[in-house]
C-alpha cells in the first residue's frame, strides 16, 4: 500500500511539474511577445514624432531612458496583475480590464519617476506609448482568440448537426457561444428565432436572428434539423406549444 501511495505521489508530482513547465514556458513566450510589441510601438513612435508638429523634443538617450523605465513598469504591473497566468483563448472582459488597469498603473508610475529625473520628456510621450502599446497588444491577444477559436471550430464543424436556438436573450446567447466554440460539441448553432421585433434581424452571438415566420426559409437555407429551446422561464404549456409546433414542421 505504501510503495502504491509513493508511486502515485510521485506520478502526481511530475505531472504537476509538467503542467509548471508548459504554463513558465507560455508565460515567458507571452513576456516577450509583449516585450516585441512594445519595442515595435516605440520605435515607430520615435520615427514619427521626428516629423511630427508640435512634438516635444528629446534625445535618443532620453527616450531610450524613459521607454525602459516604461517598459520595466509594466512588465512588472502585468506580471502582478496575473496578466501572465491567464489563457486567453479563454479570456473574459475582466481579464481585459486587468490589462487596461495594469497599463494604466505603469504609465502614471512611469510618469512620475521620469518627472524627478534628468531625462524626463514631458507628458504626452508617456500617454502616447502607453495607449499604443496597450491597443497593440489587445489586438493581438483578440486576434489570436478568434483564429483559435476558428481553427478549432473548423476542426470540428465537419460532422455537427446544424440547429436553430428558441430565444435570442441572455440563455440563447450564452447557449450560442458554447455550443460554437466548443470543439467537442455536437451541435453548431446557425441562426436564432425570436418574436421580438427588436432583435429580428440583428446579431446576437455572431448568429443572425429571424422571426418565427421566416423559419422554414431559415430551415432550408442552413439545412437545419433539430431547434433547441432557450427561452428563461418560459410556463409549461408555452414548451408545450413550441415542442408541438416545431414538431410539426419536421424538426427534433
Amino acid at each position: 500500500y505504501l510503495r502504491d501511495r509513493t508511486e502515485h505521489q510521485k506520478r502526481h508530482a511530475l505531472k504537476i511539474g509538467e503542467v509548471y513547465m508548459k504554463i513558465s514556458k507560455r508565460n515567458a513566450l507571452l513576456i516577450l511577445f509583449d516585450l516585441f510589441c512594445f519595442a515595435g510601438v516605440s520605435f515607430v513612435y520615435y520615427l514619427l514624432s521626428r516629423h511630427i508638429p508640435f512634438s516635444p523634443s528629446f534625445t535618443p538617450t532620453d527616450y531610450l531612458l524613459n521607454i525602459a523605465l516604461l517598459c520595466a513598469l509594466t512588465t512588472v504591473a502585468r506580471i502582478a496583475l496575473g496578466i501572465y497566468t491567464t489563457v486567453w483563448r479563454y479570456s473574459s472582459t475582466q481579464s481585459y480590464f486587468r490589462l487596461l488597469l495594469a497599463d494604466f498603473i505603469s504609465g502614471v508610475v512611469a510618469f512620475l519617476i521620469a518627472r524627478f529625473t534628468p531625462f524626463y520628456m514631458t507628458l504626452w510621450p508617456f500617454v502616447i506609448l502607453t495607449a499604443l502599446d496597450l491597443i497593440a497588444v489587445l489586438t493581438a491577444r483578440y486576434a489570436y482568440r478568434l483564429i483559435y477559436k476558428r481553427m478549432k471550430t473548423r476542426q470540428n464543424s465537419s460532422d455537427r448537426i446544424n440547429i436553430a436556438i428558441i430565444g435570442a436573450g441572455q440563455l440563447g446567447a450564452f447557449l450560442a457561444n458554447e455550443l460554437y466554440n466548443n470543439p467537442n460539441s455536437a451541435y453548431r448553432p446557425v441562426c436564432f428565432i425570436d418574436t421580438d421585433h427588436a432583435k429580428t434581424g440583428s446579431k446576437i452571438a455572431g448568429l443572425r436572428v429571424y422571426p418565427p415566420e421566416k423559419f422554414e426559409r431559415s430551415r432550408i437555407k442552413f439545412d437545419i434539423d433539430e431547434v433547441v429551446i432557450a427561452i428563461a422561464n418560459a410556463d409549461n404549456d408555452k414548451l408545450a406549444r413550441m415542442h408541438a409546433h416545431y414538431s410539426k414542421l419536421g424538426c427534433k
